[in-house]
């Protein structure tokens, strides 16, 4: 078997990279590295396990997309994006956050933006962990901040001419590949957009797992690549069900037109049942085209993934 058949990512997936942008007040910044201080590392990169552990990251002006006015910064709506190759090998990157789900006062203040305004570097916390066991050794860049303002939300019939304009082109049939929903999670009938929130893509059949390594061996992922290189077809008996590597069918973003994944399940897929919770790895951005492809943790397979649009 030649390395192009056995490749699962399309190749003009394995070429895309994730990029910093913005959309009106909506934005996304440049991969971040972590300073490795940790005792457990090797050259460049990180070794992940089951254990969680915290790392600290140097922000300065680079880390923000270039064509930002950091005087608009909105502080308290800043988040964190893992990458989507570690997200899919189960590292879960994360603001480091205190047991009352508050981001620690140090994440970035007011006094750290008059720093990176200057030039300077500061330091934030992140919390990192693994849901597979696999120790990893990985690059250094581990995400990307970022801030979605609601008022690049599309919402209500907006969301509906998106798809109809396929600047959202999204295949299949309204209520088996996609749906538009309300702000509880409810499907809604295609007459009665005006209460649309979010879009919800159905996931196909189609999962993907990363082998359990023994405890001692050490996997290099640095790339997209080397994760292409590790994934195979989900066996009923893996090491780690609780972790669904799924993907959707194919979509289309156009060049002025972001995606936000939701990280917490709606209340009505609880009342049914479904537990899981994607992590955190939302970002979808402007100009993506083709399957895109979620991590969920949970008891029960996850059937959808629903997502935010915005565009300037």
């Amino acid at each position: 078997m030649t390395e192009g058949e056995r490749l699962l990512f399309p190749r003009e997936e394995l070429e895309q990279k994730e990029k910093s942008w913005t959309l009106g007040n909506s934005w996304a910044g440049r991969d971040l590295s972590m300073e490795l201080t940790q005792e457990d590392r090797d050259g460049n990169g990180f070794l992940v396990g089951h254990e969680s552990g915290e790392a600290r990251v140097m922000i300065d002006k680079n880390s923000f997309p270039p064509n930002i006015d950091l005087d608009n910064i909105d502080l308290e709506n800043i988040d964190l994006s893992t990458r989507s190759y570690l997200a899919q090998a189960g590292v879960v990157i994360d603001l480091f956050k205190d047991t009352d789900d508050k981001y620690r006062q140090n994440s970035l203040t007011q006094k750290d933006l008059e720093k990176i305004k200057k030039g300077e570097e500061v330091e934030i916390i992140i919390t990192m962990a693994g849901l597979t066991g696999n120790c990893f050794d990985f690059s250094n860049e581990i995400g990307r901040l970022y801030h979605m303002d609601e008022q690049n939300q599309q919402q209500g019939d907006g969301l509906l001419q998106l798809i109809k304009d396929g600047k959202f082109n999204i295949g299949g049939i309204y209520g088996e590949n996609y749906c538009l929903i309300d702000e509880q999670g409810n499907q809604l009938a295609e007459n009665e957009t005006e209460k649309a929130h979010f879009v919800r893509l159905f996931l196909t059949s189609k999962r993907l797992e990363i082998p359990i390594y023994p405890p001692e061996e050490v996997v290099k992922l640095r790339s997209k690549k080397d994760l292409e290189m590790m994934l195979r077809e989900y066996k009923p008996n893996s090491q780690a069900p609780h972790f669904h590597l799924r993907e959707t069918h194919p979509v289309k973003l156009a060049e002025n037109l972001a995606g936000l994944i939701k990280t917490y399940t709606p209340q009505s897929a609880f009342e049914k049942g479904i537990d899981p919770q994607h992590i955190n790895s939302p970002l979808i951005d402007p100009g993506f085209s083709g399957s895109i492809r979620t991590e969920f943790v949970g008891e029960t397979e996850p059937e959808f993934v629903d997502m935010e649009l915005y565009s300037a």
